[in-house]
């Protein structure tokens, strides 16, 4: 059973994930949830590897930043 802060992590991730793109939000899932390589969410999304590699970076720093790990 889930401790009552790692359901509130749990919960602010969650919510956090709204204010990604769609785009973001599936690389994220594939590449974190899925463990999917690089390679293998560029074919899925039919996207270039620079650019799944630039959106999952660019994701996670919006992550982290609307979680308050740090300020710019």
């Amino acid at each position: 059973m889930l401790k009552t802060e790692e359901k509130e992590s749990i919960n602010m991730f969650m919510d956090n994930l709204k204010t990604l793109s769609i785009d973001e939000k599936n690389i994220i899932v594939l590449k974190i949830y899925f463990e999917y390589t690089f390679e293998i969410i560029s074919d899925e999304l039919k996207m270039p590897i620079s650019t799944v590699k630039t959106k999952y970076y660019r994701a996670l720093e919006k992550l982290k930043i609307e979680e308050g790990v740090y300020d710019r």
